[in-house]
């Protein structure tokens, strides 16, 4: 079975979210951006499943054009990224 984990990148739970001068959303200049929480237990989770020997390969799904700057981003041991839109 292959696993396909989609992650999403989110404003730092320790970082006090801003409102921008014209209320129009949020001020994301200069804030710490970190990996959702709920897709950090998604990739554990998948992680674990190739471990037990049940999933053969597990491909972790992000949006670079959501994601400026991670390029250095590492899913997780045994995930291999996925850049839509880029050749493999």
């Amino acid at each position: 079975m292959k696993v396909l984990v989609a992650v999403k990148r989110v404003v730092d739970y320790n970082v006090k979210v801003r409102v921008k001068a014209d209320n129009s959303g949020v001020d994301l200049a200069n804030v710490k951006m970190s990996m959702n929480p709920f897709c950090e237990i998604a990739v554990e989770e998948a992680v674990r499943l190739k471990e037990k020997g049940v999933a053969t390969e597990i491909v972790c799904f992000r949006r670079p054009d959501h994601c400026p700057g991670a390029a250095a981003y590492r899913p997780g041991p045994g995930c291999r990224p996925c850049h839509p839109g880029r050749s493999r």
